[in-house]
């Protein structure tokens, strides 16, 4: 390495893994206090990563350092702060067909310069755990590990590399990538998102059924050619598909997953037999049967508005800053603020109602 590349990457300090990753560390620009990640990854990605570095796309983290160091190559990149859609459909469920096509068509127009008509660069990764949702909405391709630049003439790729499942037919040696093997990645993500399952097992009927086989065909030529078509395939119709109820209902219930149901169903009995033997007092001795009644009501209801927003109900966490920092500790105290508020809130409301009843 040389020494003003080892003078460069000095100035991040080591914050620790990301995720705990050890191959991904965060880090921070000591002169600017930018927080970045750090990785490691193999020599023969500097192609990669210097056209990314060189390309400077809305949607793919900026690279401010690219260093060959031996047999690797240690990348400083930009941090983004938000969730996968992996993490997304684990924690709050399916999305709709509205909102995954409104991620598909973004994913295009990331796309759409990368697969550009001159040395285009090709994913080949394009998975749910690589796609993240920033807490700004924005859509961001967070991993470039196995891309590489497609060069004309070749009859398949050198090395054979891909997720089973979002990887096409000719990442496994039936051919050579090119833009229409992100495509297909593509259309398993957008039925993974609609369904949380792989085409072969399930597809969502209609229009967007047929959007997502053409994506999937084994031939890349039965394929739509390039990301333009796609996102135009989307747009053109208006497709929305059926608003997914399934979002509103209760933490617990969104995946219909029968043991996450059983323990929600646990959970809430728990919370309301709790709320029920709560005895109010007054100084004369136990509260009146009514008031009894109306507090035990408004502390079920702060109690289960705490799980709903520890479960990010609708977004709802999302909203609240203190509950959503990256550092536990806050979060925890963000908790038992918000804890306390909810009770003194439930103390209010059945104070009030006590009055208005008299």
């Amino acid at each position: 390495m040389k020494l003003s590349d080892e003078y460069r990457l000095s100035q991040y300090k080591d914050l620790g893994m990301l995720a705990g990753n050890t191959g991904v560390h965060l880090v921070r620009n000591e002169a600017t206090g930018v927080i970045c990640v750090q990785k490691r990854v193999s020599i023969d990605r500097v192609e990669v990563y210097e056209y990314l570095r060189s390309m400077n796309i809305a949607g793919i983290p900026h690279i401010y350092e690219c260093v060959e160091d031996g047999d690797s190559l240690v990348i400083v990149e930009q941090y983004i702060n938000g969730r996968t859609i992996d993490e997304i459909v684990e924690a709050d469920g399916l999305f709709t067909q509205k909102r995954a096509l409104e991620i598909i068509a973004e994913l295009c127009d990331i796309l759409k310069p990368l697969h550009q008509p001159q040395n285009p660069l090709i994913c080949r990764d394009l998975k749910a755990a690589n796609i993240m949702l920033a807490e700004s909405g924005r859509v961001v391709i967070v991993d470039f590990d196995i891309a590489r630049i497609y060069r004309p003439g070749l009859n398949k790729d050198t090395t054979l590399l891909g997720t089973e499942g979002y990887a096409a037919p000719e990442q496994f040696g039936f051919g050579q990538t090119d833009a229409r093997t992100d495509i297909y990645a593509l259309g398993v993500l957008l039925n993974y998102m609609i369904t949380g399952r792989m085409p072969a097992d399930e597809m969502p009927p209609g229009r967007v059924g047929s959007i997502i086989s053409k994506c999937t065909r084994l031939k890349p030529d039965e394929r739509y050619g390039n990301v333009s078509e796609l996102k135009d395939d989307i747009t053109r119709k208006g497709i929305t598909g059926p608003k997914d109820r399934r979002r509103f209902l209760p933490p617990g219930f969104r995946t219909l997953k029968p043991w996450k149901m059983i323990i929600a169903l646990l959970g809430y009995a728990g919370i309301t037999a709790v709320c029920r033997v709560v005895v109010y007092t007054t100084p004369d001795g136990p509260a009146p049967m009514r008031e009894q009644i109306t507090g035990r009501i408004a502390l079920w209801i702060s109690q289960m508005a705490m799980v709903f927003i520890a479960c990010n109900y609708c977004g709802i966490r999302d909203r609240i800053p203190i509950v959503k920092n990256r550092h536990i500790f806050v979060r925890i105290i963000g908790y038992i603020i918000l804890e306390f508020l909810l009770i003194l809130a439930a103390a209010a409301v059945s104070s009030l109602i006590d009055v208005f009843a008299r």
